[in-house]
Order: structure tokens, then C-alpha cells, then sequence
């Protein structure tokens, strides 16, 4: 029993030590940067057109949850339950309830704990850890695999159902992967793959969005409608791999040019 509580005690102490030396690299990288700025801290401009877009989604967000009134009872005559009555029932009912309870909550979730993780938010303010297990929960339990059969090609147009069905799996593995990485105290592999499930998170209102426009552009259309669901799924992890790897890339071509001058 002794050893067993030795072996434990020092297994804690490992995984702490190893968070102590990534805040420290961390800490290390930011005096390294040069002028030893906190690389969290936005430009004036990116804080005013990131909370700009926080509010538009902010504001999609709450018409959603507004349109529940047509779900509770459903009314097949208004918004997304229209032409679904022939099969609103049995499992394609639980997903869709399911859906309803587990979407909102892991997006709420997710914003969070991206504020959290990237500094915007006191630690002290939100239990992190917590948190993110019950997100996960709620996307591994929840979302996934209502999604899932939501998407199948027996509910939904077969031209349509490859995207939703990628949106899901992808939410779901980024979900998966992101807790593997937290239990290795691989913190900053974490943290790039909790914002990849985030961005995935977010793609039913970056849908919401754009099919508007398309809307009041009046150019909608069966084919659009299917290319706009892989583009809202597939532009923002773009976006985001390309922000995320510039101050690399950048970083190279000074080393090498200074190589060159040297």
C-alpha cells in the first residue's frame, strides 16, 4: 500500500513538474520574441473586429435559441422542421431533441474555455479542467452522435449528408484527440486541437450566416446550399492552420536569411 502511494505521489509531482516547465518555456518563448510583449495581447484593431464578430455570432446564437419555440411542440410549417414531418419520429426524433439540449451547451462551453486557454479570461475566473470535461461529454455524448444521425442520407439529401457526416466525425476526433493531449500535459497540442473542435463547433453558424446572405443575395440553390456546408466547415480550420503556422513560417525565413547574411 506504501509503495503503491509513493508511486502515485510521485506520478502527481512528474505531471505538475511537467506543467511548471511548459509555463516556463512558455514564459521563455516570450522574452525570446524580442521586445517581450505577451503574443496574447491583440492590436487595438483585431480587439474591436474580433468582438465585432463575437457579437454577430453572439447575436445568430440567440436567434437560434429564439427558433426552439418552433420545436417545442414541433411545427412543421416554420424554419428547419419544414417537410420533416414524414420522418420525425423514433431515433431521428431523439438526435434532434438531443441536439437541441447538448449543441448550445458545448458551443457556451467552448467559447469559455477558448478564452480561458488563450489567456482572455482569469483562470481563477473559470475552472478549466472542469469544464472541459464537460464539454466533452457533451460533444462526445451529445452532439456527435445526434449529428451523426441527423446527417444519414435516410433523413437528409445524399448530396448533403457527406459534408454534415465529415462536420461530425471531425468534431468529434478534434474532441478526442484534444483530450489525449491534456491528459499527456501536452498543453500546447491541446490547445491547437480544442480550437480546431472549436471551429467545428461554431460551423452550424458560420452556415447560418452565409446562408442568409445567400438568401438576401437571392442566388440561393440546391448545389450552393451543398458547397457552402464544406466550405463553412473547411474556411475556418484554414484560416486557422494559416494564422497558426505564419509566425513559424516567418520565423524560418528570418533564420535562414540570417544565415545567408552571416
Amino acid at each position: 500500500m506504501q509503495t503503491y502511494l509513493q508511486h502515485h505521489i510521485e506520478k502527481n509531482l512528474t505531471v505538475h513538474q511537467d506543467s511548471q516547465q511548459f509555463i516556463q518555456q512558455y514564459k521563455d518563448n516570450v522574452i525570446q520574441s524580442g521586445n517581450g510583449s505577451d503574443p496574447l495581447q491583440l492590436p487595438k484593431w483585431q480587439t474591436v473586429f474580433w468582438s465585432l464578430v463575437s457579437l454577430l455570432f453572439a447575436k445568430v446564437f440567440v436567434a437560434i435559441l429564439l427558433g426552439y419555440a418552433d420545436y417545442l411542440p414541433p411545427n412543421f410549417n416554420r424554419g428547419f422542421l419544414i417537410g420533416r414531418e414524414h420522418y420525425f419520429f423514433g431515433i431521428y426524433r431523439i438526435a434532434f431533441y438531443t441536439h437541441l439540449i447538448f449543441g448550445p451547451l458545448a458551443l457556451v462551453l467552448g467559447a469559455l474555455l477558448f478564452m480561458s486557454g488563450h489567456g482572455w479570461l482569469s483562470p481563477r475566473r473559470v475552472d478549466h479542467r472542469r469544464l472541459g470535461k464537460i464539454q466533452a461529454v457533451a460533444v462526445l455524448g451529445g452532439v456527435v452522435p445526434s449529428g451523426l444521425v441527423m446527417s444519414s442520407p435516410a433523413f437528409i439529401d445524399s448530396a448533403a449528408s457527406p459534408g454534415l457526416v465529415a462536420q461530425a466525425l471531425a468534431t468529434g476526433v478534434t474532441m478526442w484527440i484534444a483530450i489525449l493531449r491534456a491528459k499527456q500535459c501536452h498543453l500546447e497540442s491541446h490547445k491547437v486541437w480544442a480550437t480546431r473542435c472549436f471551429l467545428l463547433l461554431l460551423s452550424p453558424l458560420v452556415l447560418r450566416i452565409t446562408n442568409g446572405i445567400f438568401i438576401a443575395l437571392d442566388v440561393q440553390s440546391d448545389r450552393l446550399m451543398v458547397v457552402n456546408a464544406w466550405l463553412t466547415l473547411l474556411i475556418p480550420l484554414a484560416l486557422y492552420e494559416f494564422y497558426r503556422l505564419r509566425p513559424l513560417t516567418s520565423l524560418s525565413t528570418h533564420s535562414q536569411t540570417s544565415k545567408g547574411l552571416s
